[in-house]
């Protein structure tokens, strides 16, 4: 590789010096005090046409070898600004972006306080970048650098196949565009918005994630089933995993179900209708490939329960106005032989498996999903856990017409309304915010990819997603804590609903999930004060009617319109005068809602958010506060 980088580079050496006669001016949308205090959204940004005009040699820590220049050109005969070093002689490389898919924003706080971050998307897809790649130049203002300096000498590389320049210029240093200067625009043409599915599930804020299948009766896992219980009942089990009737729910009540969920604050609910295991909750007219029914499941002559559980839970969901949505796993199939996508998985056919090929096992798994789609009216979710493999992914899509108002938790890539995983099952992600766009855990505030971020977690410890016995719960006080780190932070938390081996809600997890539900409505139910006024705009008031000890703040964006905020401020008076400003809080994005929450009250008669960065004007839903909370023990 390095051979060849020396050939690329003297390729390139004639062409050191570039030109270019291209704008070379990027803006955004920013508030800007400059009416004695009437905050007004105007025009920021900065003219880079004076950057060097040279190709600069890069490296990573890999170390890996790149062409860059300014973003006002391109690496000669590239048509890219940036291009990673090639895999043969006279190669342009793979190119990291475009200019003609570019989007421009406030440079990051906690980079530095003046400058401006460039987004150039659509770069090669390969190898290892399916979604292609992606380079972002955070240009950070240095007024004490001449307009000659040229970028780091490293580039940063982080997930998703994203390409980092941080260039040090003068030039960086924003300025406030004139009638007669480059705008804008309207600020609104390239910002990324949700599909009303999307709105939908991130505004209901709490999904009960809902585990019932066969490792229900015999152990947690993915599979539940294996080797040692397929044939034989193994401790603690009701009975061989291979045998349908062992999944026998007595006293079955999908609508105690809907009940506990409602008193949680749920609005959307997914069954498990099929798992590791490949245990069915449907009777299912898909045939296996001697053509003999495929029997492992409900509703056939072997099984314990003869209905068709999805339909019971779909009736009580759409009673109780909750969307229903279904979970099926196309990565483990163990009654098919099939692990982690591949069908033959173990050479040793256990008594009542059926051995099938690949191309087999999808036709299967198409078929099933099909009847998912159809037979159980408009769904709200719909889960690919661990995505799928083979050749599925164009019959798929062709497929989820029949579920155009659905999310796709893994859907990215066949749907239309994907959800992002945020990349931990402790309900605890961490950081700051979770942004709704970017495919990264926490999102990516750069990206033009809506994808909003489920949280998922389970209500039993040690990670246990179907009901074991005995296993104990997370206590309140830990709940309330998830809840603040997913639903608080722009978050849409998905709780796992353990349903025991009844067929209901364990008394023991009702009652916490009860006590959960009742701490939110208690504590965000009503707030102190909310701001009254037009929702658009840049400072945001609450004026109580006299000072009141207060410790939260709820902030909410209109989504509907992008998640358009990227640092605000909110401020407190205990006296009202004009010089009593104390900073309550700040932070970045907001999203759905975001919550800040005191480690010590304090007296106000007055808060104010001040929106100080947004791609375009502030949309506000809310902006409330809140009494303090007795915290849980």
């Amino acid at each position: 590789m390095s051979n060849l980088f020396t050939v690329w580079i003297a390729v390139l050496a004639s062409a050191t010096e570039i030109t270019t006669s291209q704008s070379c001016t990027f803006a955004y949308w920013t508030p800007s005090d400059e009416n004695g205090g009437d905050m007004s959204t105007t025009c920021r940004g900065a003219d880079l046409s004076a950057l060097p005009q040279h190709v600069y040699n890069l490296t990573d820590s890999y170390p890996d070898q790149y062409a860059v220049t300014s973003p006002c050109a391109v690496v000669p005969s590239c048509n890219s600004s940036a291009v990673q070093s090639p895999h043969f002689p006279n190669s342009c490389g793979l190119p990291l972006g475009y200019r003609s898919e570019n989007s421009t924003q406030p440079l990051s706080p906690s980079i530095a306080a003046d400058g401006i971050t460039i987004k150039f998307s659509g770069g090669s897809n390969a190898p290892g970048c399916p979604g292609g790649r992606t380079l972002i130049y955070n240009f950070v203002c240095a007024a004490d650098l001449p307009a000659s300096n040229g970028p780091n000498a490293t580039v940063g590389v982080s997930s998703g196949c994203t390409y980092i320049i941080t260039w040090r210029t003068p030039l960086a240093c924003t300025t406030t565009f004139t009638s007669a200067s480059p705008t804008c625009g309207s600020g609104v043409e390239t910002l990324p918005t949700p599909t009303a599915a999307q709105l939908r599930y991130q505004e209901g804020e709490i999904v009960a994630l809902t585990h019932f299948n066969m490792a229900t009766f015999v152990e947690d896992g993915d599979p539940g089933c294996n080797a040692n219980n397929w044939n034989k009942k193994a401790i603690g089990a009701n009975g061989p995993s291979g045998d349908p009737s062992t999944f026998n729910p007595t006293q079955l009540d999908t609508d105690q179900w809907a009940s506990v969920y409602a008193r949680v604050g749920v609005k959307g609910a997914v069954l498990t209708a099929k798992h590791g295991c490949g245990h069915l909750l449907w009777p299912t007219n898909v045939t296996l490939p001697d053509g003999s029914l495929y029997t492992y499941g409900v509703g056939k002559e072997k099984s314990a329960i003869k209905g068709d559980v999805l339909h019971m839970f779909s009736t009580s969901m759409q009673k109780a106005n909750i969307t229903h949505g279904f979970y099926y796993s196309f990565t483990n199939n163990f009654y098919l032989n099939v692990d982690k996508h591949t069908a033959g998985a173990s050479k040793t056919i256990l008594p009542g498996q059926v051995n099938v090929s690949q191309s087999e096992f999808e036709a299967i798994a198409l078929a099933q999903v099909s009847e998912l789609w159809s037979n159980y009216g408009s769904l709200g979710e719909i889960w690919f856990d661990g995505g799928y493999g083979g050749d599925v992914q164009a019959q798929i899509e062709k497929l989820l017409v029949k579920q155009p108002d659905a999310v796709g938790f893994g859907g990215y890539g066949v749907m239309p309304s994907p959800v992002g995983w945020v990349g931990t099952e402790s309900g605890l992600p961490g950081g700051d915010v979770l942004w709704s766009t970017g495919l990264s855990d926490h999102g990516d505030p750069t990206s033009t990819i809506w994808e909003p971020k489920c949280c998922d977690t389970t209500l039993q410890m040690f990670d246990r997603w179907f009901y074991t016995p005995g296993c104990p719960i997370r206590s309140l006080k830990e709940m309330v804590q998830v809840y603040h780190e997913t639903v608080g932070r722009n978050g849409v938390l998905e709780l796992d609903f353990a349903i025991d081996r009844t067929g209901r809600v364990d008394p023991k997890h009702e009652a916490r999930y009860g006590e959960f539900g009742d701490w939110i409505r208690t504590c965000y139910g009503t707030p102190v004060g909310s701001f009254v006024g037009s929702a658009t705009g840049s400072v945001f008031t609450i004026n109580l009617t006299s000072a009141q000890s207060v410790d939260r703040v709820v902030i909410r964006e209109n989504q509907a319109h992008g998640q358009r905020i990227r640092a605000y401020m909110v401020e407190y008076s205990g006296t009202g005068a004009a010089d009593d400003w104390k900073t309550f809080s700040t932070g970045t994005g907001v999203g759905n809602r975001f919550i800040s929450v005191l480690a010590a009250p304090v007296k106000a008669i007055t808060l104010r958010l001040t929106v100080t960065s947004a791609l375009a004007e502030p949309m506000l839903k809310d902006f409330s506060v809140y009494a303090p909370c007795a915290t849980p023990q």
